[in-house]
Order: C-alpha cells, then structure tokens, then sequence
C-alpha cells in the first residue's frame, strides 16, 4: 500500500511518532540483528523520499527524535574516561564492552539519520538549528576519548580485548558517515554561514572537553596511553578545510595572541567591503 501517497504519509506520521520507542526495543532485545533489519526495512522505504522526509522535520521534528534517541541509547552505557589523569578527569565516554556498542544496536539509527542526511533540504535544517547542533555535539563528545588503551609494563597480555572493532564501527558509522553526508551539502559561499555555525558549536564542544579532561598544559605525561577516538578533532578539520577549500573563508584571529579567540571570515565578503 506504499504507493498510496495518503497512506504512506500517515505510516510516516505514526512511525515517526513512535521512533523514539525503536532505541528503547533495540538496546532490549535478544536478537538486535534480526529487529534492526526489520526497522531499517520500513524506514529506509519512508525517509527515502525528499519531500516526505523534510515534510516529518519542518512538521514533526523528525530530526531531533533521531538525535534524542540515539543520545538517549549511549548515555546509559557511560563509564569515567580514563585520559591522562584518571582522578581529575570529568568526562563521560561510552563503554565498548557494553551490547549496545559490541551488537550494533545504534545501526538503525544511524542509517536513518545518514538517509534523511543525503537530502540537501534536511541536511541544512540540521545546521542550521542551535539546538540541534548542540545536542549532536554532546552525543558526538560521548566518543571523544573512548576505548583508551593502557601499555602493560608489567606482564604480558595473553588476549587483546576485542573493544577495539566496537569502538572503531561506532565512530565510523555515528560519527564520521553523518560528517561527511552534512559535508557533501557545503559547496560553496552560499552556506558558509552553516559552516561558520558548525565550526562555533564544535570548537565550544572541544573546550568543554579539554576543561572535563584537565587538560590546561600541553606538556600531560600520557605516553604510556592513547585513544584513536577523537571525532570532535575529526569534525573541527574537516569542516575547516572545507570552509577554506570550498568557501572561500578564511580563518582570523582576534584579540591578544593566545587568547583562543578567532572568527571565520567569508572572503568573498572581505573583498565586497574593500
């Protein structure tokens, strides 16, 4: 009955009504796998379309559900990070060795948020709502620093642990496909402003996690440990080379020298007021 245009959009209108319930059966259920093809089954048929999938935005929140929920499935596996100084560390990661994490439970998620994503209407709603933004950067820190890896001195270790492929799929398919399905939207000067705006809320995320950390001091005594993890760096270079290889802006700095301060400066615009 999908090709009926009436009965598709009330389909749409219920399971979007109802997703916020898919993370809450996902993270429960005894056969992730089976429930999360049967999910992405119906959605991917319902967010493929353009005009329906920025109709449930505009009218529902369609996006805000997706970040909500899949917010909502990491912030009950967080553990204290253990970066640089264990005892003066304040931030919160997810646990890879959790289900959610080693089973996937986040994919359906994930898939129909990088669906609704590769639609250019959608996808500039999403950068540019404040609120938005922020909570996706909150969900994105949850991975800042995760999976830290500690080098024994002591004995040898006989089993590597195997949160290492949990930790690795997370940050490529919740972190890094979002990234580059909003960057494939960013082209040009007309939505520098959106790139500008990104920029602002990450550097604001990665600050906030350099003060949770207790990292004032670049000269931190970590060599016996490392994370691969750090999507908030990730979003920060990525966005800021395509600001500056596509957009024509550049970056300024403002105030005394290390005062951390800079603006992100169309160029187009420099030479318009020239």
């Amino acid at each position: 009955m999908l090709p009926d245009v009436d009965y598709k959009e009330a389909l749409t209108r219920a399971f979007v009504l109802h997703y916020s319930r898919i993370s809450m059966m996902l993270e429960k259920s005894q056969d992730p796998d089976t429930l999360s093809n049967r999910v992405v089954h119906v959605s991917v048929q319902l967010f493929s379309n353009e005009s329906l999938a920025l109709r449930m935005t505009e009218q529902l929140n369609l996006l805000h559900i997706m970040v909500v929920s899949l917010k909502y499935m990491m912030s009950k596996i967080l553990i204290r990070n253990t970066l640089h100084n264990s005892d003066k560390n304040f931030h919160y990661v997810v646990d890879c060795g959790k289900a959610v994490m080693k089973e996937h439970c986040y994919w359906p998620l994930v898939s129909d948020l990088n669906n609704v994503l590769s639609h250019r209407p959608v996808a500039l709603k999403f950068m540019a709502d404040d609120s938005l933004l922020e909570m996706w950067f909150v969900f994105l820190s949850m991975f800042q620093g995760m999976n830290v890896n500690q080098r024994e001195l002591i004995q040898h270790v006989e089993f590597e642990p195997n949160t290492y492929y949990a930790a690795f799929s997370a940050e490529l398919e919740a972190s890094a496909y979002p990234m580059w399905a909003l960057v494939s939207h960013l082209t040009d000067n007309t939505t520098a402003h959106l790139t500008r705006k990104l920029l602002t809320v990450c550097l604001a995320s990665l600050m906030e996690w350099f003060e949770a950390i207790n990292f004032y001091n670049p000269t931190v005594d970590d060599s016996l440990q490392v994370s691969f993890h750090l999507p908030l760096h990730r979003y920060l270079a990525v966005f800021l080379c395509q600001a500056v290889a596509k957009q024509g802006m550049y970056h300024a700095e403002r105030g005394s020298a290390g005062s951390g301060c800079a603006a992100f400066v169309n160029d187009a615009s420099v030479k318009g007021s020239g």
